[in-house]
C-alpha cells in the first residue's frame, strides 16, 4: 500500500465515528455523500488468484466484512469485460483482462456500501490498473489499484506497465489524497536506500522490480506505508515465531 498526503493538514480525532458524513437515508441504509477522512478507515490489498469459482465473490465479501475492511484492492480476479456488481453490503468494480487473454489477470476494487456512496468516478484503465475517485470533506481521495509484472517478466513489459501507471496517475490532482493498493511484486529494501519513500522497517535487498517501484514513488511523491511501522511477531502455542523470514518477505511484497 502506497500513500501520498496532499499539502494540507488532516487533524486526527476519535476513531469511534462512522466512516462517512451522513447526508440522507433510504430504506435500511444511511447514505454518506462524502468520506470523513478523520475517521478510521480499514483498507488493504489482496491478490486473490481468481474469483471465477462459483461462490468465490461471496466468500471474499464475508472475509472483508469479518475484518471490517471498507476498501480493498484486488488482483487476478480474472473476470471478463469491465463492470460493477453488488454483493451483499459491498460493491465490486473491476477492469477487464488483457486482449486475447480471457480469464487471466484483471484488477478490482471492493467497497462497502458507505464508501461506495462517496464514489464520484472510476476508470478501468487496463487489466493491471484501475482508478477510483471519492469525495471527502476536504477534497478528493484517489485510489489506484495496480498489479505489476513479476520480476521475471521482460523489461519491455515492465516499462509498459510503469508508463501506464504514470498515465493513470494523471487522472489524479496534486491536491488529492492518493492511495495506491497493489501487488507490485517487489521488496522495499532498507530505509537508507530511499529514506523519503521507505521507512525504518524496510526489508531485504532491492531487485529490478523494487528499483522501478521506488523510482515511481519518488516521482509521484508517494511513501510505502507498510515499512513505516513495526509489525507484530506472533507466537504459536509451542513458543515458536509464526512469521518466518520467508513469510516476512511475502508480507513486505507491495
Amino acid at each position: 500500500m502506497i500513500l501520498r498526503v496532499p499539502p494540507f493538514r488532516i487533524i486526527k480525532t476519535d476513531t469511534d465515528r462512522s466512516a462517512g458524513e451522513v447526508k440522507g437515508s433510504f430504506g435500511r441504509h444511511t447514505f454518506q455523500l462524502r468520506l470523513d477522512v478523520r475517521a478510521a478507515l480499514r483498507v488493504g490489498t489482496w491478490n486473490v488468484r481468481t474469483l471465477l469459482e462459483p461462490g468465490a465473490a461471496r466468500l471474499l465479501i464475508d472475509e472483508l466484512e469479518a475484518a471490517h475492511i471498507v476498501i480493498m484492492g484486488l488482483q487476478e480476479v480474472r473476470w471478463s469485460d469491465s463492470g460493477e456488481i453488488g454483493v451483499g453490503n459491498y460493491h465490486l468494480l473491476w477492469s477487464e483482462p488483457a486482449e486475447r487473454q480471457p480469464g487471466q489477470g484483471g484488477v478490482a476494487l471492493a467497497l462497502n456500501w458507505a464508501v461506495h456512496s462517496a464514489l464520484r468516478a472510476w476508470f478501468p484503465v487496463h487489466s493491471r490498473l484501475l482508478v477510483a475517485k471519492f469525495q471527502h470533506r476536504f477534497g478528493t481521495l484517489s485510489v489506484v489499484v495496480a498489479y505489476a509484472p513479476t520480476n521475471d517478466a521482460s523489461c519491455i513489459v515492465k516499462d509498459e506497465f510503469y508508463e501506464m501507471l504514470e498515465q493513470a496517475m494523471q487522472l489524479t490532482n496534486c491536491s488529492d489524497l492518493v492511495l495506491c493498493l497493489g501487488d507490485f511484486n517487489a521488496e522495499t529494501g532498507l530505509a537508507q536506500n530511499s529514506s523519503s519513500v521507505v521507512g525504518p522497517h524496510g526489508y531485504s535487498i532491492v531487485n529490478d522490480n523494487s528499483q522501478r517501484l521506488l523510482d515511481f514513488c519518488v516521482s509521484a511523491n508517494l511513501r510505502i506505508c507498510g515499512c513505516w511501522y513495526c509489525r507484530k511477531t506472533f507466537i504459536d502455542s509451542h513458543g515458536c515465531q509464526m512469521i518466518t523470514k520467508r513469510r516476512r518477505r511475502l508480507i513486505m511484497y507491495w
